[in-house]
């Protein structure tokens, strides 16, 4: 299974990542989105720092190809935004209605 991590430095993609072993995953900063399409695009979106045009980007671009998608955001706890103000941001920047997860 591929995966891309999409989120900007210090969103916690990395260390998303290293928790999901051996899978073969692609961090995605910024730039191009790579010529290969992923099995499954998780976007990494931090409290503190927000959404990323890489991050918004891959999102789409999985859209088009119905690739499934998952956004985690971290940093709710130190950050600058809550948890409603995170999906209210999401929704927004994702174009789509969030389901809360406990």
């Amino acid at each position: 299974m591929t995966v891309w991590l999409c989120g900007v430095d210090g969103s916690g993609a990395r260390s998303l990542g290293q928790a999901l072993g051996n899978i073969d995953a692609t961090i995605i900063r910024s730039g191009d989105l790579p010529v290969d399409l992923p099995d499954v695009c998780i976007v990494v979106a931090s409290a503190e720092q927000g959404f990323s045009p890489a991050v918004t980007d891959a999102w789409y671009r999985c859209a088009e190809e119905f690739i499934p998608r998952v956004c985690v955001w971290t940093h709710i706890d130190t950050g600058r935004a809550d948890d409603d103000e995170m999906r209210a941001m999401a929704e927004r920047v994702l174009d789509r209605k969030s389901t809360r997860l406990n």
